[in-house]
């Protein structure tokens, strides 16, 4: 068992190779190397899963078992594109389903000189339960997807969410992910149909508009997926190689804020950083 208040970091190598250290009761020295090591032909014995085989040999050599290594939570970190960063720390991380009217409203904001509120609210009619098929593939595709992330019944589907580890926000094709510091999925759906109906490109406004941000926030969740997670993240980093989507453990609010007092940073993402643009 670790020490008491012990949290799992993965905002970096540094941090996750000192969190998994100190719960672990060893020193980060002796962690690096037997990670760095560690025989990377025993993935090909077949034996057993090589997503957990690693982790627990690498333990057993301090005599440790996976669930030996006891965290009291976990930092998570939800990346994201807004105007205003700062809200955060007042309102805390919203689910989907309480931020939908004010995603409209501010996406109006920047159309108004286009269109009457007449026309958005003709629009928005289209992408949220109108026959978009008329309007193209893309249209129709990406207003489905925004019926199904805004259905009452899909609570899983509704956020908010975090990943493990800080990194594939600032390299998604890493691991294929969606590029949440270029646009959120939601506003890309709403651009998409407004390009194709309006020929506008929406989302470029918005993210003019708008600054890249990443938000470091607390959670009780220690689970031993994240643990897995965190000593794959570091072995991959320690031999410089991309972290691949091995190291995609998240965190689902599954529709229940993250509360302002749970957030510990809130990084704005300067543009240097970004290795995918929009």
């Amino acid at each position: 068992m670790g020490p008491h208040g012990a949290c799992l970091d993965c905002y970096d190598l540094s941090s996750a190779l000192s969190s998994i250290a100190q719960v672990a009761g060893i020193t980060v020295i002796k962690l690096r190397a037997a990670l760095q090591n560690y025989d990377e032909s025993r993935f090909e014995s077949g034996s057993e899963d090589p997503q957990k085989l690693m982790p627990r040999e690498v333990l057993e050599q301090f005599g440790l078992a996976l669930d030996d290594i006891r965290f009291v939570g976990a930092y998570y970190f939800h990346g994201t594109r807004v105007l205003h960063p700062e809200r955060f720390l007042s309102y805390g991380i919203l689910p989907l389903d309480q931020m939908v009217e004010e995603i409209w409203a501010m996406l109006y904001e920047l159309v108004r000189s286009d269109r009457t509120e007449k026309q958005w609210s003709e629009f928005r009619a289209i992408v949220e339960q109108g026959d978009s098929s008329a309007y193209g593939h893309d249209c129709e595709h990406f207003s489905g997807l925004y019926r199904l992330k805004t259905r009452a019944d899909r609570r899983r589907l509704l956020g908010p969410y975090g990943l493990l580890v800080r990194e594939v926000f600032v390299d998604p094709q890493a691991t294929w992910s969606h590029d949440y510091l270029a646009s959120p999925e939601i506003i890309r759906d709403i651009a998409i149909c407004y390009r194709a109906i309006f020929g506008v490109d929406l989302e470029r406004r918005f993210h003019d508009a708008s600054k890249p941000c990443i938000i470091k926030f607390r959670t009780d969740h220690g689970e031993l997926g994240a643990v897995i997670t965190a000593l794959w993240y570091v072995y991959r980093k320690l031999r410089g190689e991309k972290v691949t989507d091995i190291v995609g453990w998240s965190f689902d609010g599954e529709g229940v804020l993250v509360p302002p007092e749970a957030i510990t940073a809130i990084e704005v993402v300067p543009r240097i950083l970004r290795r995918n643009k929009i």
